[in-house]
């Protein structure tokens, strides 16, 4: 009775005592117990509701009650046994602070005393038959973690039957809680004690992923919207001699209605509507991991660029997130081992979104089908893999092989009708070009090595393609279908067989103020002075060869329309067939190029030579013949530049333009046949010169202008324009014919150049001498070769040389027939007899004449009669030269002039347009 009644009444008071005391002295715990009862004779313990918290008064565990139930009699064999063990709607506080210490350790007291040696003897055994927690809760938190991180997992229940440590069986366990933001896990399985080991099946029903998400969100920046898992798997758990060993198998795995974004986006980046995997089958001891299956069905990827320097979102924060994975691998220990026999994937959508072209890059992409077999990590391996995707009417497949160790790759890609105008963005980074048409089909394969390009060959095709001008809202270029065909690619080379274009039409415009669609389409920038890579390697040796074997051209046409003229013009060069070959970027193997066309609809054009487009440094000698176009297609360009618009003529060019780099250097043999000028136009950019004479001067007998016209120009001066060059250079050399007719005409004359201007004549003689008829004959053979020609004489008498050689004669005359004795004497008494004074004693014979001379005047009638003579002699010359010059030959009022400047007259001639 002494035993019971201590037992029942004293016990659960000493006990409960010694328990407060010894937990607040020991490890500064202040446990609060409602009741504590005792029943000595089951040997049991029961407690009401209690609370545990820690110096600082935070909570540690709380519960309703507690039951034990201990026997005695086992501890003689060195067994401590409990028959029966329950927790009933225990709630526990597990808080963690920035080090990652858990505060219930603040709690244990630090032990002073060293290691101590105790003997060895045999452990002592437990035993629970039944152990069981109910209705528990577990407040979980972080203050200090960037989220402050909390969480609560409730409905905890556990269970624990026939657990023996002495004993090699099993013990059955259970294990059932519910989390925070809903789902429910269980476990149910078996726990071993040699080694410890548990295992069993893990169940995972509707459990929400977001909290568990936001844990880590800090680490990589992506926010879990929603996200549900189900799963069941095989786990087990054991303490080995080598370590903790984990093995999974058998598992099936379902998230459902996934959605991840960054902060700031309300577009998710990843949406899946179901995700399965039946796996993994993993060791961690032997680092392997096997997956049967990984099943995606529905859903959508958002890969996003806002500006130039970042990589697409999605890919930014996976480098990221495997960056600092590698990071925290030990790389010191063996690698992992991973098997996926089959991922598949289906009704998927990509959207890529590109926000740094204009316009914004924004498609969609539906995956419909993907599968990629047997994945490893094994050294060498290479796994198959298959897609096919939709975009709109554009289809792609791809397929191939691809590696991780080394990172190897081959594709084989396959596309048909994608639209051009998707990647209008990306061609305005190079040239403001819109793009409003065009499709492409290809078919590539490419081989990857070490993760640089091995290998690409194949063909590509663009058809329907249409550009215009966006600074001139103009039609650019536009073509039926072009095909680049054996495409192969290697490190050393680039080449391709054959590129065939057919129906290509090149609008080329120029705009009121003289700008062109293609000049326009690469605004200079101003900002930009950088010099040029002086570093850059030399083209002529290239360290990847560029080749491609031929290109053809069908069916082309340019059309050419010109606004800075008035009327505004247009021409057309129509029928456009062409074929360069050897086309390589070596400077020295130019490709050789012929092409031909008709211009205006009729006329021929012949084009061949030499080009490297594929160089930097471009050298291309050209030549260009065409023949019979109607002159009045270019009366624009001659009202703008000369003032006068051509009424009728045909035009027959031969052209050869060489360039070296920007350097343009060409000739132009230039036929006019039947030209005749027309009416004036007023023009503010006309040069004012005779054309009229210039036209004469240059046509031959037939009525043909044969000119050999050069220019020459810089391409990068922006007021270079082919056509106005080529104008302006016909324009300086009517210029010039204008103003040296005679040289001109001279350069007829077998042996020519001579100035044939001038008729030069002995003082007071009219009659030509030899050397001026043989000019005479000359010049009228020359001017028979241009009948548009005619010549004016206008008689020339100079009244010092002249009147001084006709006083002489007069002289002579009034002298007389003297002899050399008599000569003196005549003299003296002339001058007496017309000064009246006698001539000055001992003057010589020659101041006699002076003295005589002075008093002699020549009227100026016959001065005149000299001159008109001297130009009826000349005229009276070509007559006799050729007779048809008698009607080209017109005589002028003839001039006196007071000094010739030399001892001969110097007559000029002066040439007229009929």
């Amino acid at each position: 009775m002494i035993y019971l009644a201590v037992g029942f009444l004293v016990a659960p008071r000493i006990l409960q005592d010694r328990l407060v005391d010894s937990l607040k002295a020991d490890a500064g715990i202040d446990l609060a117990i409602e009741r504590l009862a005792v029943n000595p004779l089951t040997l049991s313990v029961t407690t009401g509701p209690f609370e545990a918290t820690d110096r600082v008064q935070r909570p540690l565990i709380a519960a309703e009650y507690a039951h034990i139930n201990f026997q005695w009699l086992p501890l003689l064999a060195g067994t401590i046994r409990f028959k029966f063990i329950e927790l009933g709607g225990p709630r526990a506080y597990l808080e963690v602070d920035g080090d990652g210490a858990v505060h219930w350790l603040d709690s244990v007291p630090e032990s002073d005393a060293g290691p101590t040696e105790t003997p060895e003897s045999e452990p002592w055994g437990l035993a629970i038959d039944q152990l069981i927690i109910s209705g528990g809760r577990l407040d979980y938190s972080e203050p200090q973690h960037p989220e402050q991180y909390q969480t609560l997992v409730s409905d905890l229940n556990f269970e624990l039957v026939d657990l023996d440590t002495s004993l090699s069986g099993p013990a059955p366990i259970s294990l059932a809680l519910s989390a925070e933001s809903g789902g429910a896990v269980s476990y149910s399985g078996e726990l071993k004690t040699d080694p410890l080991q548990v295992a069993g099946q893990l169940s995972i029903a509707d459990f929400e992923l977001e909290p568990g998400w936001r844990y880590a969100r800090h680490l990589h920046q992506l926010i879990l919207n929603r996200g549900t898992l189900n799963a069941g798997i095989n786990l087990s758990v054991s303490m080995e001699p080598e370590g903790i060993q984990v093995v999974t198998r058998d598992g099936e795995w379902q998230i459902d209605q996934l959605s991840v974004s960054v902060p700031g986006d309300a577009e998710p980046l990843l949406v899946l509507e179901s995700a399965s995997m039946v796996g993994p089958d993993l060791n961690l001891q032997e680092r392997r991991v096997a997956i049967d299956e990984i099943a995606i069905a529905g859903g959508q990827v958002t890969a996003i660029r806002e500006n130039e320097t970042e990589q697409l979102t999605l890919l930014a924060h996976l480098a990221e997130f495997l960056a600092e994975t590698e990071t925290e691998t030990d790389s010191s220990s063996e690698p992992w081992s991973l098997e996926i026999t089959s991922v598949r994937a289906s009704d998927l959508v990509q959207r890529l979104i590109d926000q740094a072209v204009e316009p914004v890059f924004d498609r969609s992409f539906g995956v419909t089908s993907l599968d990629v077999s047997d994945i490893n990590l094994r050294e060498g391996s290479r796994f198959p893999y298959r897609a096919e995707i939709v975009a709109d009417s554009a289809r792609a497949s791809v397929s191939g092989e691809f590696g991780i160790s080394p990172v190897a790759a081959s594709v084989d890609v396959s596309l048909e009708s994608l639209p051009l105008s998707w990647f209008e963005g990306y061609v305005r980074e190079f040239a403001d070009i819109a793009v409003e048409a065009g499709e492409i089909n290809t078919a590539i394969r490419m081989e990857a090595v070490d993760g640089a390009l091995a290998e690409l060959s194949g063909d590509l095709e663009v058809s329907g393609l249409v550009t215009r001008s966006r600074p001139l809202d103009s039609d650019l270029v536009s073509l039926d279908r072009m095909t680049l065909n054996g495409i192969d690619v290697d490190p050393e080379r680039i080449s391709a067989a054959e590129l065939v274009i057919d129906g290509p039409v090149l609008q080329y415009a120029i705009s009121e103020d003289g700008s062109n669609s293609v000049a326009t389409l690469f605004p200079q920038d101003e900002d930009d002075t950088s010099a040029p890579d002086e570093s850059a390697q030399s083209p002529g040796s290239p360290s990847t060869r560029v080749e491609l074997g031929q290109v053809l051209v069908t069916n082309g046409a340019v059309q050419f329309q010109d606004q800075s003229v008035q009327p505004a013009t247009r021409f057309d060069v129509r029928e456009v067939k062409a074929e360069i070959t050897g086309l390589t970027n070596s400077i020295d193997q130019p490709g050789s190029v012929t092409m031909s066309g008709k211009v205006l609809g009729y006329a021929d054009i012949e084009l061949a030579g030499s080009l490297t487009p594929l160089t930097s440094e471009q050298q291309t000698d050209i030549s260009i013949s065409t023949t019979n176009i109607d002159l009045t297609a270019v009366n624009p360009y001659a009202g703008k530049f000369v003032g006068r618009l051509i009424e009728r003529g045909r035009l027959d060019l031969e052209l050869r333009y060489q360039l070296e780099g920007r350097s343009l250097r060409g000739s132009n043999r230039v036929t006019l046949g039947q030209f005749e000028l027309g009416r004036s136009v007023e023009s503010p950019d006309a040069v004012s010169v005779p054309l009229d004479l210039a036209v004469a001067l240059l046509r031959d007998p037939s009525g043909n202008l044969d000119l050999d016209i050069p220019v020459a120009g810089d391409l990068d001066d922006p007021e270079f324009r082919l056509g106005g060059v080529v104008f302006k250079a016909f324009v300086n050399l009517m210029v010039k014919a204008v103003a040296s007719p005679f040289f001109i005409i001279g350069k007829l004359v077998p042996g020519g150049g001579e100035d044939l201007q001038y008729i030069e004549f002995a003082a007071g003689e009219a009659s030509l001498d030899e050397k001026a008829a043989g000019r005479i004959e000359k010049l009228a053979g020359a001017l028979a070769q241009r009948p548009g020609l005619r010549l004016e004489i206008s008689g020339l008498a100079a009244a010092d040389v002249d009147g001084m050689a006709l006083r002489r004669t007069e002289l002579v005359a009034e002298l007389g027939e003297v002899t050399t004795e008599e000569r003196p004497a005549r003299l003296a008494a002339m001058v007496l007899a017309q000064t009246g004074s006698p001539a000055p004693e001992g003057a010589s014979e020659s101041e006699l004449e002076a003295l005589l001379l002075e008093q002699i005047t020549i009227p100026e009638d016959q001065l005149r009669a000299i001159a008109d003579q001297r130009a009826r002699n000349i005229k009276q010359a070509f007559a006799e030269a050729d007779a048809a010059m008698t009607e080209r030959v017109y005589l002028l009022d003839s001039t006196i002039v007071p000094l010739s400047g030399s001892e001969r007259v110097q007559l000029t001639l002066n040439l007229a347009s009929d």
